[in-house]
């Protein structure tokens, strides 16, 4: 047995570093791991929309929609509903998260105020008396657009998109502002729509990238 010399320098106490090394493993008995758990998205992703089930799925409920509308006008806030999940569907997962709780709120206020405005009890306001209710097919169609539209960037695309956003946000204007916001964009929806469609079909497809070799 060694005893302590206290002339002898004291050497450092160490710990070999595969001592200390702790593996955790989800699927060890005991080992008190697992494995994240990958976050589910708000909404699915555009790729998943792009089958016939779903383009079908999508028809019926435009088409429903605008019978139903056509026949009770109370039922005009589904098309703004419709029109807000196109666009939100549309957006990246960055923007969508930006742009979810403004669109909502200005969504849902303006479908109070289309509800509000089928009461019989209702003061007609001079700019209802002008232009009554809102074209109903003016939001299905930019939904429409949206939800049918090929899977990448074109103009045709940002276009109903900007447009879109502003007749939801039209709900924010103080009483019935949003009138006058939907009938400026029945009347510039040919000339902006128009265009777009024709950059897009005069432009030239992308060169499809090469794949980079691992």
């Amino acid at each position: 047995m060694n005893r302590y010399d206290p002339k002898q320098p004291i050497e450092p106490f160490y710990v070999p570093a595969k001592v200390l090394k702790c593996r955790i493993e989800g699927n060890e008995p005991g080992g008190g791991g697992s494995s994240p758990q990958p976050k589910q998205p708000l909404f699915p992703e555009w790729e998943k929309l792009e089958g016939p089930v779903a383009k079908l799925v999508g028809a019926a409920v435009f088409a429903g929609a605008y019978v139903l509308i056509e026949q009770n006008r109370r039922f005009l806030p589904i098309a703004v509903f419709l029109l807000l999940c196109a666009v939100l569907l549309r957006f990246d997962e960055r923007r969508r998260r930006i742009a979810v709780a403004p669109l909502l709120l200005a969504t849902l206020r303006l479908a109070s105020q289309m509800s509000s405005a089928m009461l019989p009890n209702t003061e007609r306001s001079m700019l209802r008396q002008a232009i009554g209710t809102v074209p109903a097919w003016v939001p299905l169609f930019l939904g429409a657009c949206l939800f049918f539209g090929p899977n990448f960037k074109t103009v045709t695309q940002v276009m109903a998109t900007a447009l879109s956003s502003l007749l939801l946000f039209s709900g924010l204007l103080p009483g019935d502002g949003y009138l006058l916001v939907f009938v400026i964009v029945e009347y510039l929806l040919f000339v902006a729509m128009g265009i777009a469609l024709i950059v897009d079909l005069l432009s030239r497809a992308p060169a499809p990238q090469p794949a980079v070799a691992r």
